[in-house]
């Protein structure tokens, strides 16, 4: 189903019954990204899958977003669609999103659950700055090749820069990315009043898990769950991570 939000078509899914519980995917994700994890969840839970504003089904602004604007949708999203007390769960951008909602003054989640988030800015910042450099000047830098070769070598550029996500972008999205990436989220995360709990797959290289450590020392009340898996962690082990969640959820 659809709603409009901020003069926007998002796209939503709502179901089960019980607590509220809010899945917020990572960048290039949509309300499927969680599937395995929705069909154990709705068992226990009212579970809500969404498109993010610029991915999916949902249209994206034509201004340029960063994480305020996207925390500023969700307390709108959620008004909208009258869920009291959500338990927020955010996966990578996600997390980022739901960190940044849970510092909001007019709702609060009842629950937060961080996966894999990204909050902590990186350290290399050479590679950032190259990626930087690369996002704003890759067209001028390929636009006397062919377009096939263009593609090639901007392709193997972002590849190297570690910005998978860049190239698939289009328009204003482009630009939100770079804002978002720009970044560090670690001086908001004290302020963060709601229980958290921090899950995080040992083997992440795109999060590393030196981040969740940091991340648990800056939020008051939280804990930090180690799986086993890389950044998708919570798709490669489904069943232990519904158990952990289901568990954190209902503890008074």
């Amino acid at each position: 189903m659809f709603a409009t939000i901020d003069n926007l078509k998002i796209f939503y899914e709502i179901s089960g019954q019980g607590n509220p519980i809010i899945l917020l995917h990572g960048w290039g994700g949509n309300h499927n990204s969680f599937f395995p994890i929705t069909e154990v969840l709705r068992e226990n839970f009212q579970v809500i899958t969404l498109d993010l504003p610029g991915f999916g089904e949902s249209e994206a602004s034509k201004l340029i977003w960063g994480i305020k604007e996207y925390a500023k949708f969700l307390s709108e999203f959620i008004s909208k669609i009258k869920i009291k007390d959500p338990v927020l769960i955010g996966h990578s951008f996600g997390g980022t999103i739901a960190a940044a909602f849970a510092n909001k003054k007019d709702l609060k989640p009842k629950k937060l659950v961080l996966v894999d988030a990204k909050l902590v800015k990186p350290n290399n910042n050479f590679k950032k700055v190259l990626f930087q450099i690369t996002a704003k000047t890759g067209k001028v830098m390929t636009s006397f090749l062919n377009k096939n070769l263009q593609q090639k070598i901007r392709s193997q550029f972002y590849n190297q820069v570690g910005e998978h996500d860049y190239e698939n972008l289009d328009g204003v999205m482009k630009k939100n990315f770079i804002e978002i990436i720009s970044h560090d989220y670690q001086e908001t995360l004290s302020k963060i009043q709601a229980k958290t709990l921090i899950i995080w797959g040992d083997k992440d290289l795109d999060t590393p898990l030196s981040d969740a450590y940091i991340i648990k020392k800056l939020i008051p009340d939280s804990k930090l769950i180690i799986i086993p898996g890389t950044h998708f962690a919570y798709l490669e082990e489904p069943k232990e991570f519904c158990k952990i969640v289901t568990k954190f959820i209902k503890e008074k």
